[in-house]
């Protein structure tokens, strides 16, 4: 009977004991398993932050005018970017027939899209659409000015890139000439890049250019990329 009791005591006493150990282990793995959880989600909100977000905005050179959206100078620049390994976004803010005045308006809501100054850049085709309705130079000028202003509350001046565009001759030289020489103007004032955009390789070749001999075609955007945008974009990245 005493030996009875004595086993019963045992195998209750091994019980507890097994009990415990798997209490223990479970909760040992549920701990594992909550840290590992924890860092992959702080790893994906540091990833998100650390990442390199481009703003490309303007009008439809932007946009990507009678292009499917792949197509446009954003998303070919994004893809060229990604290949090489960068991690970044390339978001097209462009709106086909946006002017000046139309971006100073909505430049807010760019600003509100910025998470990290230092990991955002803005690409900026502005004015085309203003020199067809024969803006004037100093209005142009000046909403341009105010466009650099606002975005450098929240971004580097480093990290802007104000692209250079051209008039049509048919508006007259003397209007032509002043359009022209502005951009330069506002980047020494403004202390941001200016750099290239319209070239004759492309917009006097049809075989790179939409039918309304206005607007590249991808292949067209693609000699841009190579030829302008890239390097410029690069000794900001790197």
């Amino acid at each position: 009977m005493k030996k009875t009791i004595s086993i019963l005591f045992l195998i209750v006493l091994l019980l507890i004991v097994v009990s415990g150990y798997l209490l223990f282990f479970k909760n040992n793995i549920n701990s594992t398993q909550q840290v590992k959880v924890q860092n992959k989600t702080e790893k994906a909100i540091s990833s998100d932050k650390d990442k390199i977000k481009i703003f490309a905005v303007g009008d439809s050179l932007t946009a990507g005018y009678g292009l499917p959206e792949n197509e446009s100078y954003p998303k070919q620049l994004e893809k060229i970017l990604q290949d090489k390994n960068y991690d970044l976004e390339v978001i097209n803010m462009g709106i086909s027939g946006e002017t000046t005045a139309g971006l100073l308006e909505r430049i807010y809501f760019i600003n509100s899209q910025v998470n990290n100054q230092d990991k955002s850049i803005v690409l900026i085709t502005i004015g085309g659409n203003d020199a067809l309705r024969v803006t004037s130079i100093e209005t142009i000028e000046k909403n341009i000015q105010n466009i650099l202003k606002n975005l450098k509350e929240k971004i580097k001046k480093e990290n802007i890139i104000l692209f250079k565009i051209q008039a049509p001759a048919n508006l007259g030289l003397a209007y032509k000439k002043r359009f022209d020489i502005m951009y330069e103007k506002i980047g020494t004032s403004e202390g941001v890049k200016v750099v290239d955009f319209v070239d004759p390789q492309v917009f006097l070749d049809s075989s790179l250019m939409l039918p309304d001999g206005i607007h590249p075609n991808k292949q067209g955007y693609k000699v841009l990329i190579d030829k302008y945008i890239l390097s410029a974009l690069l000794k900001i990245i790197i």
